[in-house]
């Protein structure tokens, strides 16, 4: 009886420390539900870019996310052939840390971060109008039209960092299609709850030019 009542109460303390863990002692990394368009006017080019954002919505300032992996992936299906579908990895990096007092992080997803095998493997299956550029000039794809031309593709993006004093995991995950995309460009934290805060010419409420700055042309790619 005495061994049935240790075994109960390891498994109840076991039980309460994971509780606890997971809602008081780890962060709470968090992508934001869109993907930001935008392009500068003074770019020669012209090229619209495609951002998504990472915050750690953590309520308490300690929480902060340490060694964090980040994974950015493009679905395609029916690419190489009907009923297939193919994994494009577009960047993998990590960074040092993420605080709930930060703005968080931005990375934009370019199709010229491909590596040369990858559009090598896949350049007999792209569309007319992407056959030469896809070889030569990726990175003037517009994501739009190339996920238009792959109904269904989608992209992945991934994080998981850990705690800074109790080594508790937190793992973001979050799909995004072409009807994620917006445009715009993240504001600040960008974090309501569940809604996103992206501001630009066609999102700007109306009347609030005097409380939301427009956006500069000479701004840095990463600068908020």
């Amino acid at each position: 009886m005495t061994a049935i009542i240790g075994i109960a109460t390891g498994v109840l303390s076991a039980l309460a420390s994971w509780w606890l863990l997971s809602r008081y002692f780890r962060p709470k990394l968090y992508w934001l539900p869109s993907i930001a368009r935008f392009r500068y006017s003074s770019d020669p080019q012209g090229y619209y870019r495609y951002q998504v954002k990472l915050i750690n919505a953590s309520r308490r300032k300690r929480r902060v996310a340490v060694g964090v992996e980040i994974l950015i992936k493009m679905k395609i299906p029916n690419l190489v052939r009907v009923g297939s579908t193919e994994v494009l990895y577009l960047k993998g990096t990590t960074i040092a840390h993420i605080s709930p007092s930060d703005r968080g992080d931005r990375w934009r997803i370019r199709l010229d971060e491909l590596t040369d095998k990858s559009r090598n493997r896949y350049k007999e299956n792209m569309p007319n109008r992407f056959a030469d550029a896809w070889m030569t000039r990726p990175g003037s794809i517009d994501l739009i039209e190339f996920m238009k031309a792959f109904p269904g593709s989608t992209i992945l993006v991934f994080a998981r960092g850990y705690d800074e004093y109790s080594a508790a995991q937190s793992v973001a995950l979050r799909e995004l299609t072409v009807s994620d995309i917006k445009t715009g460009r993240f504001k600040g934290r960008g974090h309501s709850g569940d809604i996103e805060e992206i501001w630009g010419p066609v999102s700007r409420p109306k009347g609030s030019e005097s409380n939301v700055p427009p956006p500069s042309e000479t701004d840095p790619e990463f600068e908020y």
